[in-house]
């Protein structure tokens, strides 16, 4: 039996305890505040990236891992004596994390399994600790990354924006947009599509209704008992709270956690953001 090892990019926001019980790796991708890298989580709370963020005139940025650092991380895990890795990676479509630990793992002769989870945050968490799960229970690598390609095309991720501010310092709103989004309070609702892109699905006037949005769209998903569910933020714990009251008399038999949203994510988000991640068991 090969003894696997479970890597995941670190905007999957697992719980640090999780991490450390089901022994996950986590590879960390840079947020850039101009000149000053720091990874994510692990160097930059949310608190902090809320803070310097809103101190800049333009967005903060992200930096994947360099090939050294991916590498170095690999040889590490290998050096311990695991004998395969799996990377559960961001979506392709959001950083090129994945290609690049695709090319590095090109060197390690078959012994190193990138996936493309075609999620963020919660969705993409969930799959590297039903990932881990399967290979503490003796499970090959191959069954291991047909069960995560079945994962991708179950999760989904749905976020309420409460501050246009980020979308209009990346672009993604006009000046003239934004002013007229804050003017009548619009409050867009995005969604991660099957191709793992971030795309727009709904606007509404306020963010009350922009969180009742979001609910909606995951009642949309006719879920099971068979889901795991997260409440994801930006700073916003109040707002989080209200949400997971709602998904606790929606969804009574699961245990929904509330965590940090991905700071990845935040980039565009922005403060005060609010999510639902979802994803199925193994």
């Amino acid at each position: 039996m090969s003894k696997i090892a479970i890597v995941v990019d670190s905007t999957g926001c697992i719980d640090p305890k999780t991490v450390e019980e089901l022994n996950i790796f986590i590879s960390y991708i840079v947020i850039l505040f101009g000149t000053e890298a720091l990874q994510e989580f692990k160097e930059v709370t949310p608190e902090m990236f809320v803070q310097k963020s809103g101190q800049m005139k333009d967005l903060p940025s992200t930096s994947q891992p360099s090939p050294g650092q991916v590498m170095e991380l690999y040889d590490s895990i290998f050096a311990e004596g695991f004998e395969e890795i799996i990377h559960i990676a961001i979506s392709e479509a959001l950083s090129g994390t994945y290609q690049n630990a695709v090319n590095v793992g090109r060197d390690y002769d078959g012994k190193v399994h990138v996936v493309n989870s075609r999620q963020i945050a919660f969705p993409q968490g969930n799959m590297a600790v039903q990932a881990a799960k399967m290979a503490q229970a003796g499970k090959s690598a191959a069954a291991i990354l047909s069960k995560m390609e079945e994962l991708s095309r179950a999760s989904g991720l749905a976020a309420a924006i409460a501050d246009l501010t980020n979308l209009k310092k990346g672009g993604r709103l006009s000046n003239a947009s934004a002013a007229l989004g804050g003017l009548l309070n619009i409050k867009p609702i995005i969604a991660i599509t099957p191709e793992g892109k971030v795309e727009a699905v709904n606007k509404v006037r306020t963010f009350k209704k922009a969180l009742k949005g979001i609910v909606s769209h995951l009642e949309e998903q006719k879920l099971t008992d068979e889901y795991e569910l997260c409440v994801l933020h930006m700073e916003n714990p109040k707002d989080a709270a209200v949400v997971h009251e709602e998904l606790t008399a929606l969804f009574p038999n699961i245990d929904i956690q509330i965590r940090p949203i991905s700071l990845v994510l935040a980039v565009h988000a922005g403060p005060g953001a609010v999510a639902i991640g979802w994803g199925k068991k193994a």
